[in-house]
């Protein structure tokens, strides 16, 4: 039995992107996070935030444990995250009817104007970028994204049974 403490060769990269995907990518991320920096930072909200904010919307009444479980916090990093959210109006709290220990969240008016505000900053952004594509280009693009995005919208479920 040998102790051989040599170092292993690594592990061979993920797959990457196709480059015109990787460019497309960081296209949209820059022009968009350009856009969402600015009005998260005059909403004081950090990314983890605003991913809370648009996991409630996706899915109402939310248990906080799978929220933290979904983002990967503790419970008490969870709970301060919520507190946050709640103590500035964008989110409520509330109990389960049929357990009462279940906690659960929910966008309030004030939090679903501010992801409408949000939807709204990011179409902008968006459409600034696509705007200098000519119009046969365009057209392509949206025509093979209608192909693509059932794909990608399918719960993983779903795409399981249809591989």
């Amino acid at each position: 039995m040998s102790n051989d403490t040599s170092p292993q060769p690594p592990s061979p990269p993920p797959p990457l992107l196709p480059p015109e995907l990787r460019a497309f990518h960081g296209l949209v991320m820059r022009q968009v996070m350009g856009n969402l920096s600015g009005l998260t930072g005059r909403h004081d909200l950090t990314p983890a935030q605003l991913s809370t904010l648009f996991r409630v919307r996706a899915q109402p009444e939310l248990a906080i444990s799978e929220i933290g479980m979904q983002l990967g916090l503790s419970s008490g990093a969870t709970s301060h995250l919520i507190e946050r959210l709640v103590k500035r109006g964008l989110l409520k709290r509330s109990e389960l009817h049929s357990d009462r220990r279940q906690r659960r969240v929910s966008l309030t008016a004030e939090g679903t104007a501010f992801l409408h505000e949000v939807d709204g900053q990011l179409s902008v952004a968006l459409a600034d970028l696509i705007a200098q594509v000519p119009p046969p280009q365009l057209a392509a693009l949206v025509a093979a994204l209608a192909d693509v995005l059932p794909w990608l919208m399918v719960e993983k479920a779903q795409m399981v049974e249809k591989s």
